[in-house]
C-alpha cells in the first residue's frame, strides 16, 4: 500500500494541485507501473491491456503539451481514467469486454465495488492481528469523534482570544493546505488500493450484481419484425442516394440545393443512427431465442448483417462529407471529434458483425483497444491545437480564402502559437486583429494556474516566464517565446480593448473603455 500512498501522493500534490501540466504526466506515469508491478503476478499483457496502458500514458501526456486547456483537457482527463481502469481490470480478467454482462461487471468493478472493499487496504496492513485492528478502530472513531467536538471549541476560543486567534489564521495559512492535501492522498491512495486488489484477487465476485445468463424472452418472430422495419427504412434512405447520381431522381432534392447544403448535412445525425442500430443489435443478440447449437437464425443474422453494413456505409458517407466540409470551411473541434467517434463506432459495429456469426469471438476487446488508442491520440495531438494548426495554415497558403480569428482566439492558449503566424499575413484586418490578441492574451488569458508562466513587464516590454518545473508545459513555453520574439510595448489601454467589435461596436467604444476604468478605480 506505501507505493499506492506514493502514487497518490504525487497525484494530489504534483498532479491536480500542480496545474494539470507536467507533473500530472509522471504522476499518472507513476501510478501505472506501480499498477502493472503489482498485477503482473497474477496478471496478462493481453492486447487490449497493453492497448489500455498505452492510451493512459499517451492520453497523460496531452497535459504536458497543453496544459489545462479547453475541452482537450477535459476529454485528456476522462480518456486517462477510463483507460487506466481498463488497463487494470483487463489485466485479471481480459475476456471481460467482450459479453455484454461483461461491460457490467467492468462498471461494477470500477465504480463500485473498491468503495465496499476500501477497508481490505487497511486490514492488510494491520495484519491479522485482532488486537492491532481493534486498536486502529478505536482510533479512528476517536479521530471522527472529535472533529465535530473540536470545530465548536475551537470556535469558541478564536472568539475569546486574539492571540490564539492570530495562530489559528496562522496555521490555517500555513498548513491547512497541506492537511487537505494529505486527507485526499490517503482517500485516492485507499480507493486505488482497493480498487487493484479487488482486480487481483476477484474479489468483486464475492458482492457483485447477478451476472447470470439471461432468459432470452425473445422470440424470432419480434426480432424478425423489428430488424425488418428498420431494414425498410434503410433501403427507402438508400433509394433516396440516387438524386445525387441520377437525373431522373433529381426532383428528390429541393430547390437550388447546393454543394455547400450536401456537404453540410448529417455529422451528428449520422453517428446517432449508427449508435442506436448498435444499441438494438446488441441487445437483441443477448434476449433474442437461439437454436440447440446457441445460435441466432440465419435470417435474424442477414437482416443484422444488412443494418451494420449500412450503418457503416452511413458513416462512410457522413465522413466523406465532412471531409468535404472541413475542406471548404475549416475545421472546427467538434467536427474532429465528431470524424473519430465515428470511426470508433464503425470498430465496434464491425466487432458485432463478427460476433454475430460466431457468438464466441472475441471481437469486442480489440474494437475496444483501437478506440481507446486513437482518442488517446487525438489528445496527444490536441483538438483546439489541431484545428488552429490547420485553419491558419490553410488561410496563409491560400487554401482557404478567409478565417475566423476570433473562433481561434476562442479555442484558448493552445491557438496562440498559430495566432502570432497571422501577425505577418498580407490581409492588414487579420494582422492587426492577431496582434490585438496578442496583446489581450497577456492582461486576460494568460492565467499563471492554467498555462504554467507567469507575466512580467520588463523595460516597457512584455515578457512572460514559463515555469521549469513540474508545471512545465511546452505550449507555456512556446507562449513565452512569442512575447520575446514580438517584444511588445506594454499599454495598459489594451487591457480594456477586445480584440473583436460586435455588431454594436460597443466592446471597442470609448463608452466601454470609460465604464471599465471606472469599474477599476472603484474597486482600487
Amino acid at each position: 500500500m506505501g507505493l499506492f500512498i506514493l502514487a497518490a501522493g504525487l497525484l494530489v500534490f504534483f498532479g491536480l494541485f500542480g496545474g494539470l501540466a507536467l507533473g500530472l504526466t509522471l504522476s499518472v506515469w507513476v501510478l501505472s507501473l506501480v499498477t502493472a508491478m503489482y498485477l503482473k503476478d497474477n496478471g496478462d499483457f493481453s492486447i487490449l491491456s497493453v492497448s489500455a496502458l498505452a492510451g493512459t500514458l499517451i492520453s497523460s501526456l496531452s497535459f504536458t503539451f497543453y496544459g489545462c486547456n479547453g475541452f482537450n483537457a477535459f476529454l485528456a482527463s476522462v480518456l486517462t481514467m477510463i483507460c487506466y481502469t481498463v488497463f487494470a481490470v483487463s489485466m485479471c480478467d481480459g475476456e471481460i469486454f467482450d459479453s455484454f454482462r461483461g461491460l457490467l461487471k467492468y462498471t461494477f468493478v470500477s465504480a463500485i465495488s473498491p468503495y465496499l472493499n476500501v477497508a481490505v487496504p487497511i486490514k492488510s496492513s494491520v495484519g491479522k492481528d485482532k488486537e492491532k485492528r481493534k486498536s486502529v478502530i478505536q482510533v479512528f472513531a476517536a479521530i471522527l469523534v472529535s472533529v465535530p467536538v473540536l470545530s465548536v471549541v475551537i470556535a469558541l476560543l478564536v472568539s475569546s482570544d486574539a492571540a490564539f486567534e492570530g495562530l489559528v489564521v496562522y496555521a490555517a495559512g500555513k498548513i491547512g493546505m497541506t492537511v487537505l492535501k494529505l486527507c485526499i492522498t490517503l482517500l485516492i491512495a485507499a480507493l486505488l488500493t482497493a480498487f487493484v486488489v479487488t482486480n487481483r484477487f476477484d474479489m468483486f465476485d464475492r458482492n457483485s450484481i447477478s451476472l447470470s445468463d439471461p432468459k432470452r424472452p425473445l422470440k424470432t418472430l419480434f426480432t424478425v419484425t423489428l430488424l425488418s422495419l428498420f431494414s425498410a427504412v434503410y433501403l427507402a434512405f438508400l433509394f433516396s442516394q440516387l438524386a445525387y447520381f441520377v437525373n431522373s431522381f433529381k426532383g428528390l432534392l429541393p430547390e437550388g440545393y447546393t454543394f455547400a447544403d450536401y456537404a453540410r448535412r448529417g455529422f451528428f445525425e449520422t453517428e446517432t443512427v449508427a449508435f442506436i442500430n448498435l444499441v438494438i443489435i446488441v441487445l437483441l443478440m443477448w434476449l433474442t431465442k437461439r437454436n440447440e447449437k446457441d445460435e441466432l437464425p440465419a435470417i435474424v443474422k442477414a437482416l443484422m448483417t444488412f443494418i451494420s453494413a449500412f450503418s457503416v456505409f452511413f458513416i462512410a458517407t457522413a465522413i466523406a462529407k465532412m471531409a468535404m466540409y472541413i475542406n471548404k470551411y475549416g475545421l472546427t473541434s467538434l467536427r474532429i471529434f465528431t470524424s473519430v467517434f465515428m470511426v470508433a463506432t464503425c470498430a465496434f459495429i464491425i466487432a458485432y458483425v463478427v460476433r454475430v456469426f460466431n457468438i464466441n469471438a472475441n471481437t469486442v476487446k480489440y474494437a475496444i483497444s483501437f478506440s481507446l488508442v486513437i482518442f488517446s491520440l487525438l489528445t496527444a495531438v490536441g483538438l483546439e491545437r489541431t484545428v488552429a494548426s490547420y485553419n491558419v495554415n490553410a488561410y496563409l497558403s491560400g487554401k482557404h480564402e478567409s478565417i475566423d480569428l476570433e473562433y481561434l482566439y476562442d479555442l484558448g492558449d493552445t491557438a496562440m502559437p498559430y495566432i502570432a503566424k497571422l501577425k505577418d499575413c498580407p490581409n492588414e484586418e487579420i494582422s492587426n486583429q492577431a496582434d490585438a490578441c496578442i496583446r489581450h492574451f497577456f492582461y486576460t488569458r494568460l492565467d499563471t494556474s492554467e498555462v504554467g508562466g507567469e507575466n512580467k513587464v520588463e523595460n516597457g516590454l512584455m515578457t512572460r516566464t514559463y515555469h521549469k518545473d513540474y508545471r512545465f508545459s511546452v505550449n507555456a513555453y512556446l507562449i513565452s517565446k512569442i512575447y520575446e520574439n514580438e517584444k511588445i510595448e506594454y499599454n495598459t489601454d489594451d487591457y480594456y480593448l477586445y480584440p473583436f467589435a460586435y455588431a454594436s461596436d460597443y466592446y471597442t467604444s470609448s463608452e466601454y473603455y470609460d465604464s471599465e476604468k471606472d469599474i477599476d478605480e472603484w474597486y482600487g
